[in-house]
Parts: C-alpha cells; structure tokens; sequence
C-alpha cells in the first residue's frame, strides 16, 4: 500500500507541475463557493462602479460593478468573508457571510449618501439562501466546539440534524438519512470523494480539531451531486491564513469518572433464563449473562486511563500567496465489552488523524493545492451478546489515505473553472484477536496457553486444537466460541480509488449561473483473505472429538452437528483471485437562475455510466443512467425572507464493490467456498455408510462453489442476468422563514420510493444444490423460471421489493447572537418496505431467499412447538409455582394457515422498516458570559436529544424443508442442517416500539487569556448526564439483549481537556 500510495504522490507532483503549462480543464466535485449580489442606492436603483471588496482570512479580492450593478466573486474558500462596497461620496456598505461548498450567497449592498458622523452601513447577510435546492444541515465549527465532545469525529456530530437516525443501533457511529441506510450515502472531504467504496458511508474519521464545517444534504440536490441515494457529506477542513495559528488539546478519560452499569432485573426475566434455572440449576455458573449485575465492570475496568492529544498549526509561507495547515489527533472511545464467558474486550475506536494541507495563490486568477490526510482506525468489534470469549472478538484496522491535487482559474469575469486528481486508499485489515494477527498457527498456539483451550489428542475438530469458530449452547443460549466467526474471512483488503474532476461555471448574464461538469472514479477492491472453518452444534465443549457435548444423526435425544470447511480439498493449489472492479464516469449540466424577483430555479440533468468487473473480469453491471433534478423557489415577498420551494429529483447508486466480491464471483476467493459435512458417530457410521466415511465430520452432505449462477448462464440453463444499479425518486417540498434576523424556521415534507431493487440471495438447483443469486427482484421470474425449480404460481406472485419513506422536519433555530445560539428540529418518519437492507449490505439477501421452499403444515406446527416452554415434554414451573411462558405467544394456525404453498420469505414482509424512528426531537446550542473586561468567560453547551422507539414484529425460525414430528410435506436431507430464512409471524413493524430513548450532555469551557493572542481553556464533557441506561431494541421475541455495546444505552461519563490556542 505505501509503495502504491508513493507513486500516486510523484503522479500527483508531476501533475500540478504540468497544470501550469498544460491548457485548463473544467473541474467538479464542490469544494468552493460564490458570492454575488448588487448594489444600489436608498432608491433600489442599480449602482454602477462601485469598488466591492471581499476579505477572507487569505487576503481580499476586488471587483467593480458593472452597469447593473452587480458583481461577483467565485472560487472562494470556505469560511467567513466580509463585502465592502465602497464609492466616493457615499458611506461604505458592508456585510458579513459565511461561503459553504457548492452554495451560492446572494449580499446586496445599499449605498447612502455621505453623511457627517456616518461611515459604513452594515448590511445583513440574508438568512435564507434561495439558491439552495436542497434540505441540507450543516454544522460548524462553533458548534462542534461549544456541543460536541473533542474526542469525537466529525461523523457522530451529524446524529443532531434533522432526518439523521442511528442506523443499526450501533450508537452515532452509522447515521442513516431520511430513511436510507448509512452505507447509502456518499462522503465529500474538502470536495473530493471518500466514500467506502466496499459498502459506502465514511472510512475517514477526521477529528473536530481539524474541522471547519460538516454539512449534509439530506435530499438529492443539484446535479452535480451523483452516486448516492442517502445523501451526501461535505467535510470541508480548516486551512492555512495570513495568521499564524494553532491549537493543541489534551484530553482525559477515566474509568472511574464513568457511572457503574445498572443491574437489569430483565436479564434474568428471560424465558430462557428462567426456564434453565428450573431444568438445570446446578449449571447456574454457565449463565452469567441471566444475572442482572452481567454488565458490572471488574477492578480493571474502572481502574482504566487514557489520555489522548490533539494539535494543529496554520499560517502564511507567504502573506496573500501560499499557506500551510497541519493537523494530528489522537483518540479513543474509551470502552469495553464483557464477553459471555467473563473476558474483558476493549473495544474502543483508536483514531489516529493527520493532516497536511498547502494552498498556493500565484496570482487572483490562479489556486493551487495540495492536501494530504490519513484517518487509520483500530477498533475490536464485540458483535451483540454472541461472542463467549476474546478469540470470537473481531479486531479491524481501518484506514483511510487521501491525496489531493487541485487547480482553479478565473479565466474571466464571468467564467471559472475548477480541476481536481485525488488517489484515495481505503483498507480494512481483520486480524485474529491472538497470535500474530493473520496466522492461524500463532493465533493457536497462543490460545493453547488459555487453560480453557489446552491442547488434546482428540483430534484436528476439537476446539483444543484449532482456531476454528464453533456456535454451540451454554447454558441454554448459543453463542460463539473458540475463534474467528465473520463470514469474511480474516485477512486484508485494500480498496484503492483514482478520480479525476472537472467543472465550469459560466455566467452566461446576471440571472443565469450555468455549471458543467465531468466526473471520473475507478476503484477497486484487492484483498488477500482467508477464512477458518465453522462448526455448529448442541452445547460447547473445548474437550470434545466434536467440539459439542453430543452429536448423532440417528441417537434418540441427541443432535446433529455440522461443519462447513471453508479450504475444500478439490480447490487445493487453485489460485486464489483477488478482488474485482468498477468505473463511474459521469457528466452533468445545470442552470441556476432566476425569473424576476420572485422565482428562483435550478434545473439539471445528470448522466452516469457504472461498470463493475468481476475477478475474472467479465463485466458483471453495465449501466448508463440519466438523472433529471429539477427545483423552484418562490420569494413571497422578493425580501429573501419567506420561500416556497419544490424539488424533485432521481437519483442512482453507485453499487458497492461489496456487492460483486460476495455475490458476483466466479473464482475462490477464501471465503466463498464450503464443504458442509455432519457428525458421525459410531451407529451412524454403521447404519449411514452411504452417507458416512467413519466417525468424525465424514458425512458430505452439501457444497457451495463460487461462479454457479455464472456457470449455469454460460451452459444456457438460466437467462443472461442484467443488473441495473437501484434508485431513488424524490419529492421535497419547503418553506423557510427568516422570522427576523436571528430566527429562521423551516418547514419540510420529503417522500421518495425506490425503484429496482436487489436481491442477493441463495437459490436451489434442481440438483438440490445452493447457488448463490443476484439479479434485480423485477427480473426473479424471468431468470429463475427456467430451472423448474421454484412454483410457477409463487414466481407470477412474487413482489419485487419496495422501499418508501415519507417524512415532516420542522426547524427552528437560533443564529448565533448577543453571546448565545439554539437549534431544534423535530422529525416525523414513516419508513416502510420489503426489506430495508443489513446493517453491512445495501441490497437484501432475506426477501425472496430460498423461494423453492413454500409454507408447510410443518412450518406452522413448528411455529406452534416453538410457542411453548417444555422439558420432557411437560410445562416447566418456576420456583413461585407458575407455568414459565414465551412472552407474546402467537396463534401460528390462525395466523399462517392462509399462506400455505406461499414462499416462506415472501410472508409479512411488508411493513415498517426496524430502524425507523418515527419521532426524533434533537436540541442543541451554548451560551457564552463574558467575565467583565479579563479576557475570561464561560461557556455551556449541550444537546438534548429523544427518539421514539424502534418498531418490531415476531419472528419464528423456518427450516428448508419444514419437517414435523413425522417428516411430513418436507425434505428431511435439507432439513438436516436450519440452513433457511426468518418466518415472519406478523408484518414487519407491526409491534409498537419498546420505550423510547433520550440523552442529554453537557459541555462547559473557562476560557482565559494568557498572553497576547495566546488563550487557553478548561472543558468538561459530560455525556449521558441523567445517565439514562435503557434497553435500546429487543430480539424477534420481545426480549431485551445482554450486550452494553448495542442493546442499552451507555451510563453517564466524564472527560476532561484542556485547550491552548495562539
């Protein structure tokens, strides 16, 4: 990776070198912005050679007004500028406005007469921009310092604007807006692209420190925005000025500064809990997550410190001509998770961020930059409550590398044109938590040490003697043991990124802004992975042959046990490929313009070519796409004070390379292999020979191979699939109104649909077999009729997946005046679908899996049985004497019955998505009290934030085959392993959300002058501060889970920093 990242400096060197010589070309992707406006005199009447001067940190800028009186200034930085106009005999006019990327600020200026006493006239900025055709949110640097702590990134601070959830549950770490998934959107730092191209959302983790602004545009926009359904992220970060300036901070945590867990009597409330503590009492000490005190920290827990530093320094390398900003962070999350079995995991997030930054203005009309940033994050993930040792945890490194190259030129008045090459390199790195990472040898050998794990002579599949993951009962629940459990493998991936960038923006008059623009991605994924064996049975035994307490096929009271080997023996010394590709190139033009005093428009039209290659590269997506967006504003009373605007737009993923590399593959990757063989043991042996080679894993019993669906369409069995990448359409209607200078108010109704969504799920051959099928849902019949394999009349009913979201913000916020700001916003959300996607996965791999396997009148006896707390056949009776239920038991006949000969995966599918919050209130904002004339002042900060619980509906397991008692109406041989899908009992969303969830914290900042223009400050964080610990989402079953990390709110903590500034 460095030798590649070290090339593409010297290309990025030798570029801008060649830039200054070569003609211009146009560039894209915003990163500056643009100033425009008029000035008249008390009349309204047009002015003309009045001298309009622009200030920024970096110098001033100049124009003169033309004989409208208007003028412009393009290409600007982001940050604060100051508009002076300025003409003898009358008094100067200025106003101050804050220049975002990619927006448009319109500053008119009155010019007076010259009066005696009276010399500028101050001008305010227009709180509403009616240019903006998109309901966006940005937060600034004010408020990431006033409310948010200095140990977060800038990512965690999008979860305060309006729209935004905590997708997946997994605290503010995957934010989802307006109803799509976080991996949905894409991410802009300082106007070049880094969004994960595995999956999609951010891989850069930069700092507050570091940050100027974060805006985010949560509906489709203009079209120069492209590639995302979800929204887009723009980081701009700070840079260098014509003052030297620097920060440095140093931060503070403690274990004993964070509240302890409370005691959750619902732990042990559990069926299951309670259900083993009757059958099984002796084995109370295999439970520890059914005692209420499971998330109660240890000594060395409390006894834990960190401190982590932050620092950066800017300023000229010469005045108004060339600048430098340098920027490094160090920080950490500060937290750990117990495992079942009582291992302490620290799975804080260690970022580590630098950047580098140099700005280079050879002359008004010419910029030049160059911009360096890395983000490397390490974190262990501890994924719910499975994990039962630290070997099951998963450690990932994270890394995010971005160089960036730019050139801007004002080639005239009224023409500037922009240029852009960045090489970005994201990685994710899965090491084996033990050993030296990434060999299973070392990793064994140190596990060996564990006196859990000793090693044994009971063979290569007891856990004694491997580092192979196993799923097995303890204490009446399953969990992971032993080693590495993700279905990726562990290993490394690199995903490297070239992009170029182009974009004109000529004035073709005073009311029309034309943009033109072109855009060039190719990315890929390179990986070097391998993936250890699974193992599934009854209850875990690191002694066992087997590694469970019992496995028969034929044993009355016994179970079977399976493994999937994961390094078959007929693809022994067959190459393994390494990773696959795609393009996105793309061309937009809009014009921005405005229609009398009233009206205001942006039309545009986005065109997108995608091409995804496969490992052996057969182009596996094709496609080119047209985007229309179109948006209108009507100022009520041409004041910019009041405005209606609608916007209505399409906009087209750009498919993530994870959707090729795990479902689009042809050749093994180490991963995407298994042989799936069952436990013999010694009747079976016997009695199965046809079946069994011996005792031990010998029974083959089923096989996944990459490329079966591409082989079946080359043998002409299947049609030739045809993928198109999935879309949204868009409607958002707002009002926004400046109630006065201070007060701004916006009203917002946005809906949209998606349209081809797609399906990656497992099918059958007709030789019984699974293959793995990826194709857009509305092409399921068309490409799976020919096999013969799944009902004709289950194929014609099929739906082919829908997602819409509706939703009403409401806004009200403060602009920052008299020492004090505050923002609110309230949304309502409806977001419903077939599916919504996994956490990691933006299409479906649940909906319309396994359609071959139709309800049975075995599904719903096993629904039934599985209503039921039995031992022996008999109800079990707690201590007090009463029958130990299910909680929310379901009528299965009554509510099944009619969907016999349905699809298991197509019943109540519809409904509300889990991860929607229908109700979401977030406020946030700080006041500042100046302590006389010392040069100290206080500051308090925080934000209060309540969201509506989380939807969810009863689920029941649904085994291919559906066998009953009598293995009736079934395949027993499928029915073997519970390889199948959820059966949903009710619609998705049909239950109504547990309890909701609110958060208050608290930050309060003593700023004092130490010398000069040297300052320093003292800040408390405090998170959580009502230390709120509910539970945050319960399981299929209405039952809350026994994991801190995801399944409660986090207690209250304390942290504290200090901060000097020059």
């Amino acid at each position: 990776m460095e030798d590649r990242l070290m090339k593409r400096t010297l290309a990025l060197v030798a570029t801008l070198v060649l830039l200054g010589l070569a003609p211009p070309v146009a560039a894209d992707s915003p990163e500056t912005g643009i100033v425009l406006g008029r000035t008249v005199d008390t009349n309204g009447a047009p002015m003309p050679g009045v001298a309009v001067t622009i200030v920024g940190d970096r110098g001033e800028k100049v124009a003169i007004t033309g004989t409208e009186g208007g003028y412009r200034f393009a290409l600007l930085t982001p940050g604060a500028y100051t508009v002076r106009g300025s003409l003898d005999g009358y008094r100067d006019a200025e106003a101050a406005v804050n220049v975002t990327p990619g927006a448009r600020s319109e500053i008119n200026l009155i010019m007076g007469l010259e009066a005696a006493g009276e010399i500028t006239v101050t001008a305010e900025a227009p709180v509403i921009n009616r240019f903006e055709s998109t309901s966006a949110g940005t937060v600034t640097s004010d408020v990431a310092t006033n409310v948010m702590s200095v140990n977060t990134n800038y990512y965690s601070s999008l979860a305060l604007l309006p729209g935004v959830t905590s997708d997946g549950d997994l605290a503010d770490e995957y934010p989802g807006s307006n109803g799509a998934r976080w991996m949905e959107g894409a991410v802009f730092v300082d106007g070049v692209d880094t969004t994960y191209t595995r999956r999609g959302g951010s891989r850069m983790y930069l700092p507050h420190i570091a940050v100027s602004s974060t805006t985010l545009q949560s509906t489709t926009g203009g079209a120069e925005y492209g590639r995302a359904v979800g929204g887009i992220t723009n980081v701009v970060t700070k840079s260098g000025t014509n003052r030297f300036h620097g920060e440095y901070f140093v931060h503070r945590q403690q274990g004993d500064w964070v509240s302890e867990y409370k005691s959750h009597p619902e732990l042990a409330e559990r069926w299951n809990c309670r259900r083993r503590a009757v059958v099984q009492p002796q084995n109370d000490w295999l439970r520890p997550s059914c005692q209420p005190d499971f998330f109660h920290r240890n000594e060395r827990e409390k006894d834990y410190s960190d401190l982590t530093l932050q620092g950066s320094i800017g300023g000229p390398i010469a005045r108004n001509k060339a600048w430098f900003f340098a920027a490094a962070a160090d920080t950490n999350t500060f937290s750990s998770q117990e495992t079942f079995s009582g291992d302490i995991v620290d799975n804080s997030a260690y970022v580590g961020s630098r950047i580098a930054k140099l700005n280079f203005q050879p002359s008004p009309a010419h910029a030049l930059a160059a911009y360096y940033t890395t983000s490397p994050l390490d974190v262990t993930f501890v994924l719910g409550d499975v994990p039962s040792d630290r070997y099951t945890a998963t450690p990932h490194e994270f890394g995010g590398e971005l160089v960036t190259g730019s050139w801007n030129w004002s080639a005239r008045s009224d023409l500037f044109l922009e240029f852009k090459l960045a090489f970005h390199d994201s990685s994710e790195h899965k090491a084996l938590n033990a050993g030296e990472g990434y060999d299973l040898e070392s990793a064994l050998a140190e596990k060996q040490q564990d006196p859990r794990y000793p090693a044994n002579n009971q063979g290569p599949h007891s856990p004694g003697n491997n580092f192979h993951g196993y799923v097995g009962y303890r204490g009446g629940e399953q969990h992971w043991w032993n080693g590495w459990i993700l279905d990726n493998g562990f290993g490394r991936n690199d995903y490297p990124r070239d992009q170029a960038n182009a974009r004109v923006t000529w004035f073709a008059s005073d009311a029309h802004e034309a943009l033109f623009g072109f855009d060039w991605q190719d990315v890929a994924w390179e990986q070097n992975l391998q993936r250890n064996n699974l193992y599934v049975g009854n209850v875990f035994d690191a002694s066992s042959p087997s590694g469970f307490d019992s496995c028969s096929i034929i044993r009355i009271g016994y179970r079977l046990c399976y493994l999937e080997d994961y390094s078959p023996a007929d693809l022994e010394g067959e190459p393994i490929l390494h990773g696959t590709k795609s393009s996105n190139t793309a061309f937009f033009a809009q014009d921005r313009f405005s229609a009398g005093d009233h009206w205001t428009f942006n039309l545009g039209l986005r065109y997108e070519d995608q091409v995804h290659l496969n490992d052996v590269r057969r182009t596996v997506i094709d496609s080119q796409d047209l985007s229309p967006r179109v948006f209108a504003a009507y100022d009520f009373r041409a004041d910019g004070r009041t405005l209606l605007s609608l916007s209505l737009g399409r906009a087209y993923q750009h498919l993530p390379q994870d959707l090729s590399n795990n479902h689009l593959l042809e050749g093994w990757n180490g991963t995407n292999a298994f042989d799936r063989f069952i436990y013999c043991d010694d009747l079976a042996a016997f009695f199965l020979r046809h079946v069994c080679r011996g005792v031990g894993y010998t029974g083959l019993i089923g096989k996944l191979r990459p490329g079966t669906m591409w082989r079946q369409i080359d043998a002409g069995v299947i049609p030739q699939v045809d993928i198109d990448p999935y879309f949204k359409d868009e409607i958002d209607l707002s009002l926004r109104w400046a109630l006065n200078p201070r007060w701004y108010f916006q009203a917002s109704a946005i809906y949209w649909t998606f349209e081809n969504s797609i399906g990656t799920t497992e099918q059958r051959l007709p030789n019984g077999n699974y293959f793995r099928f990826t194709e857009n849902y509305k092409d399921y019949e068309k490409v799976l009729g020919p096999l013969g394999v799944v009902d004709p009349e289950v194929l014609a009913n099929f739906d082919e997946g829908r997602r819409t979201y509706r939703s009403l913000q409401l806004q009200l916020n403060r602009n920052f005046r008299n020492n004090w700001a505050l923002f609110n916003n309230l949304t309502y959300a409806d977001a419903r679908g077939h599916f919504w996607g996994g956490l990691f996965n933006n299409t479906n791999s649940d909906y319309g899996r396994n359609l071959d396997v139709v309800l049975t009148q075995g599904h719903i006896d096993g629904c039934a049985a599985d209503q039921l707390v039995l031992e022996g056949g008999q109800p079990v009776i707690d201590a007090n004497g009463n029958r130990i239920v299910k909680p929310y038991p379901v009528d299965c006949q009554a509510i099944l019955q009619p969907f016999l000969g349905q699809a298991v995966s197509t019943i109540y599918r519809y409904g509300t998505a889990r991860e929607n919050n229908e109700y979401v209130w977030n406020s946030f904002g700080w006041k500042t009290w100046n302590l006389g004339n010392t040069g100290h002042s206080f500051t308090l900060g925080g934000s209060f934030s309540w969201r509506s619980g989380k939807p969810w509906q009863r689920q029941s397991g649904a085994f291919l085959g559906g066998c009953n008692n009598a293995f009736e109406g079934c395949d027993p041989e499928q029915a073997i392993v519970g390889r199948g899908t959820a059966l949903f009992l009710e619609p998705r969303g049909t239950r109504d959300p547990f309890n909701p969830i609110w958060n208050l914290n608290l930050t309060g900042i003593w700023s004092f002058r130490i010398r000069g223009d040297f300052t320093g400050n003292l800040r408390v964080d405090a998170t959580n501060v009502t230390n709120n610990q509910d539970g945050q989402r319960v399981n299929a079953q209405g039952e809350f889970g026994s994991s801190r990390y995801i399944d409660w709110q986090r207690p209250r903590r304390f942290s504290l920093s200090a901060t000097f500034n020059f």
